[in-house]
């Protein structure tokens, strides 16, 4: 798991990048507990969570390509955003 920590002078950018990592990872985390699992109702559990972490890695991913746009546009048109 990654130990990259957020620091206050963080932009988004750096809270989007970190956060999304975590969720993929987290993802990979549930798969493979999930091939080491004994039971079915355990891998089930864990391949439904690995599938819950990857909604919000894409989740994230999503809303951080959108924040990127709008700063893009914002820029084009010559105002801060």
């Amino acid at each position: 798991m990654s130990t990259e920590t957020l620091r206050p002078e963080a932009s988004i950018d750096d809270v989007f990048r970190i956060a999304i990592k975590r969720e993929s990872q987290a993802h990979h985390f549930y798969v493979e507990a999930a091939n080491w699992a004994h039971s079915q109702e355990s891998k089930q559990l864990l391949l439904k969570l690995a599938s819950e972490e990857l909604a919000h890695e894409l989740a994230l991913t999503r809303e951080w390509n959108h924040i990127k746009a709008d700063r893009e546009v914002g820029q084009a048109m010559g105002g801060d955003m």
